[in-house]
């Protein structure tokens, strides 16, 4: 890194919203959105931080682009859908009102277009924000061809969006596939579609997805439309979809894109790798052997060969914690979606889990003991909290002093059976949460006090600074009921 950045290194920790990540309103100025990139990545060394430099232009490119439709549509059609009374409608040529007019359907009147002056994008629009949505639906279907403009796709996609009775034959996500093959994998019409597959899972596994592969764009694009069709699914266990689409990106992806095929096998084993399903199991051990086998000097290709191999030893710690009857089936189903899904996805079932273990946090704290023989899941919990903790409001400061928290921290210490540290733990646990004492305050506190030594070698701060079950289960309480 070159600088500050209020940006982790860690990339798992970043926000998934684009807006989010660059800490700009979906009301910026173009400008705005270009400085808060600019400022953002001039704390990363392209050379050192490639993944990070990328996401953040990612970014910044999908913003523009939302922005660019904003400018596109000019007003919001949702809101101008009735004529204004004060304005006047613009005039209709009359061979081009009775052809609109019609009720026959979008195909039967382009041969009656043909001797009335040929329509515009433009005048068809203004017609629609006028209240003649449905002459002006009819006209903008003529118009449409196999290189068509894309904000002719973006007007029909909104026009049928606000009023589905316009057509009853098709639906607006048909606009944004026929839009995308004409005009290719990007702009506003991906990232509408692109948005509508995150949430819709039937759309992104469907044949109508599958078919942009056959659509001509860079590796980028076709990663992103990979991913977000493999989270779909991994919801709904559809492994053979990844077989598919690995077979289809063969035939896309030369196998000297080594990089973009580290990022292919990345995406799959993130999936692949939580499930017990044969054909995952199978696709998953092939991925890993073509990643880790794969050679190249890139330090991207590196790094996620290493990610990979903390994946593996994560998936397989999980898999032996299912057993452990401590261990809660909602805590263990954490773990994969806290790897694999946005975290906007995954808090919700992370609130719910505290919800119920929070009312007993002696039972979560064994709970986390139990993952303690498994340091990989208890580092992922540790991580998901960290996650969760980015996206609140910033903690008011502490009102007491340093000496008001000492006082009470001693005051307690002195009289606990100090015996041994497994005798204090669950009194010490219970007075950080009444006191709202953070375990390693405390122990900051306590290093200096020579009367708290468990034995010769071993300090009461020392064992309190590496219970980490002990840190996380306070912080999920204060971070829950905070």
């Amino acid at each position: 890194m070159s600088g500050a950045s209020p940006l982790p290194v860690d990339l798992g920790r970043w926000p998934n919203d684009p807006y989010d990540l660059l800490g700009v309103s979906n009301q910026a100025a173009p400008l705005e959105v270009r400085a808060a990139h600019d400022r953002l990545a001039a704390a990363f060394d392209p050379d050192r931080a490639p993944e990070q430099c990328r996401r953040l232009r990612a970014a910044r490119d999908t913003v523009l682009r939302d922005l660019d439709l904003l400018s596109l549509l000019e007003t919001p059609l949702t809101l101008e859908l009735s004529p204004s009374p004060p304005r006047s409608a613009p005039p209709v040529e009359p061979e081009l009102s009775e052809a609109l007019s019609a009720a026959a359907p979008a195909d039967a009147i382009t041969s009656t277009l043909l001797s009335a002056p040929p329509p515009t994008m433009a005048g068809l629009w203004e017609m629609a924000l006028y209240g003649r949505e449905a002459e002006a639906y009819r006209g903008l279907v003529t118009l449409v061809r196999d290189d068509g403009p894309e904000a002719l796709y973006v007007r029909l996609y909104w026009l049928l969006t606000a009023l589905p009775d316009l057509d009853r034959e098709r639906t607006p996500t048909e606009w944004l596939v026929r839009g995308l093959q004409a005009c290719g994998l990007g702009g506003p019409l991906w990232a509408l579609y692109s948005r509508l597959l995150a949430e819709d899972d039937a759309e992104a596994l469907s044949g109508r997805c599958a078919r942009l592969y056959e659509v001509p764009t860079d590796a980028a694009r076709l990663l992103e439309l990979t991913r977000l069709r493999w989270l779909a699914a991994a919801r709904v266990q559809r492994w053979e979809v990844v077989a598919a689409d690995l077979a289809e990106l063969r035939q896309r992806l030369p196998a000297s894109a080594r990089l973009a095929w580290a990022q292919v096998w990345s995406a799959a084993l993130d999936q692949l790798l939580w499930s017990d399903a044969k054909t995952a199991q199978t696709l998953a051990s092939q991925c890993s052997q073509s990643l880790s086998g794969l050679q190249s000097v890139a330090p991207e290709v590196e790094e996620l060969q290493r990610r990979a191999v903390r994946l593996r030893d994560l998936a397989a710690a999980w898999r032996r914690l299912r057993p452990e009857p401590d261990v809660p089936a909602p805590l263990l189903a954490l773990i994969p979606l806290s790897w694999s899904r946005p975290f906007a996805e995954v808090r919700p079932k992370l609130q719910a889990f505290l919800a119920q273990a929070l009312h007993a946090p002696r039972v979560l704290l064994r709970a986390l003991d139990a993952t303690f023989e498994q340091p990989a899941v208890l580092a992922q919990f540790a991580r998901l909290l960290e996650q969760w903790q980015e996206t609140l409001p910033p903690q008011p400061l502490e009102a007491r002093s340093s000496s008001d928290l000492a006082d009470l921290t001693f005051a307690y210490l002195d009289l606990a059976d100090r015996s041994s540290y497994r005798s204090l733990r669950l009194g010490l646990f219970d007075f950080c949460l009444r006191e709202a004492i953070a375990p390693e305050i405390l122990a900051e506190l306590a290093i200096e006090n020579p009367y708290y030594w468990l034995a010769p070698d071993r300090h009461l701060a020392e064992a309190v600074a590496e219970d980490e079950p002990l840190r996380l289960a306070y912080l999920a309480h204060r971070l829950f009921w905070g």
